[in-house]
């Protein structure tokens, strides 16, 4: 019978076999790309260097010494695998993160003697990040898209003058996070832990928020629903940032309001886009009286593209579970005249729909709410009146999506 000592040793011996020489060549490879700077006139740059090449030895020390780092705590040899690749991706975020931001600073300045370098840094450091998926969960990983420079300029210009506020307890993602964002001209606000941020953002606000799930102390999760809650915070949109593997916390943070996720290490590209499509998604957030779709397919598509398929499925069997109890709520309320809670049942389905890109519905649950919050009860009745026939053609939609092969998104 195998001991968990020995499952430990296993594992140990598999992470070592498989990624030590991957890791010795990122090393190798960061203290090239060291060397070879002191040769450029960039000194203002040798800082994200040395960042670099302390992020290489962490990984480096990371797998010589992962038999320890498994075992800390009595877990149990699946936690400990997650944990091992969730701290692991730090150290390959900054890698990737610091190497573009300086492969950009050198197209400005017109530096190309490097590429080659900086290309196999970071091609080593997304087949790491790859073979540590495969170790950990068994499963193949996506092929990571070929390392390369600025995004398209219209991309990187359409979010110029965007605030973003990025909230993570490491202070490397939050710097490069931050510079990335401030060349391409948006404002940036930071904050390393949720107590913090909820602060600043009560008197700074912002256009949309970057959200680590894992921090010590209040989760991501927690500060999200203390954002939500708040009825100065709550329309800000929010994308969480997650290392994790487990689709359950992304599918919790769906349901509290988040409109999108970033896997890590991000993709700078994936970042701008998200940026771009929360910014191009302003209709859900605006009171109108415009007609509205049943169902918003890029919405859709988004949840499909950030989060899978098996997920979308989820949430839309997930809605049918939940819708019948919010409008039962809602009914209950109206029917005892309950203002308040009248306009929080309706505030609670409102985010349920438009997590789902359910726009009349959404629609017709703010037009409840407002009325509520106005003292306008005759308006909340009648639109209350409308809750059950826009709930049965919203639940076709789904239905249909959940028969839908995927290329009709």
């Amino acid at each position: 019978m195998v001991t968990p000592n020995n499952e430990y040793q296993a594992f140990a011996a598999l992470v070592s076999d498989r990624l030590a020489a991957l890791v010795a060549r990122i090393v190798g490879d960061a203290e090239i790309l060291r060397n070879r700077a002191e040769r450029q006139d960039v000194p203002e740059l040798l800082k994200d260097f040395d960042r670099i090449v302390a992020s290489s030895r962490k990984l480096e020390a990371m797998v010589e010494t992962c038999h320890r780092h498994l075992s800390d705590g009595g877990k149990t040899l699946g936690k400990a695998k997650t944990d091992f690749r969730h701290d692991l991706r730090t150290p390959i975020n900054a890698i990737k993160g610091y190497g573009q931001l300086i492969m950009e600073e050198f197209e400005d300045r017109g530096i190309n003697v490097m590429n080659s370098d900086f290309d196999r840094l970071i091609r080593n450091a997304e087949l790491l990040e790859r073979e540590t998926t495969m170790l950990s969960s068994g499963t193949e990983a996506a092929e990571p898209e070929p390392a390369g420079g600025k995004e398209g300029g219209d991309i990187a210009t359409s979010i110029a003058g965007y605030t973003v506020f990025v909230i993570d307890d490491d202070k490397g993602s939050r710097n490069f996070l931050s510079r990335l964002l401030r060349r391409r001209g948006c404002g940036v606000r930071t904050s390393s832990s949720g107590a913090d941020a909820l602060n600043k953002l009560s008197k700074e606000g912002a256009d949309i928020i970057l959200l680590d799930m894992v921090m010590p102390g209040m989760s991501g999760l927690d500060v999200l629903n203390l954002i939500k809650a708040h009825p100065q915070l709550k329309t800000i949109p929010v994308v969480m940032v997650s290392g994790l593997d487990d689709d359950t916390p992304l599918i919790q943070c769906l349901e509290a309001g988040a409109e999108a996720f970033l896997k890590k290490p991000i993709s700078f590209d994936d970042l701008i886009n998200v940026l771009v499509r929360r910014r191009d998604e302003p209709a859900l957030m605006r009171p109108s009286m415009e007609p509205q779709k049943i169902i918003d397919y890029s919405r859709i598509k988004a949840i499909q593209t950030d989060l899978g398929r098996d997920v979308l499925l989820e949430l839309i069997k997930d809605f049918s579970k939940v819708s019948t109890g919010h409008v039962s709520d809602i009914h209950h309320a109206a029917i005892n005249d309950e203002r308040e809670a009248w306009g929080r049942a309706a505030h609670g389905f409102k985010s349920a729909a438009r997590i789902m890109g359910l726009q009349r519905l959404s629609e017709i649950c703010r037009e409840i709410e407002d009325a509520c919050d106005a003292g306008r009860p005759d308006d909340a009745v009648r639109f209350t009146g409308m809750l059950d026939e826009h709930l049965a053609e919203a639940q076709a939609a789904l239905d249909k999506l959940g028969a839908a092969p995927i290329k009709t998104f």
